[in-house]
């Protein structure tokens, strides 16, 4: 939240979870903010915040993904507990 706002006194912070006909969850979690000038960062991380998402996302065996538009949002999506694989 550090950059999100710059230049401004307040925004809005979005926090959605809900669930998919399978039981698994999705969250929304994003900002009205400035957003991220390149995108295309996202691919790459060079920022250890982008690094610790991406890392932290394919721990927990959820997808997560950066959804296009103004400020930033990002979406991540698990499967049921159920269908998860078994180490």
């Amino acid at each position: 939240m550090k950059y999100a706002f710059r230049g401004r006194k307040e925004g809005t912070i979005l926090v959605h979870l809900d669930t998919d006909s399978d039981g698994g969850l999705m969250l929304r979690i994003g900002d009205d903010g400035v957003g991220l000038a390149d995108r295309t960062k996202w691919e790459k991380p060079q920022s250890l915040g982008m690094e610790l998402i991406q890392t932290l996302a394919g721990q927990l065996g959820t997808t997560v993904d950066l959804i296009p538009g103004p400020g930033t949002v990002y979406a991540l999506e698990s499967v049921h507990q159920e269908k998860r694989k078994r180490a």
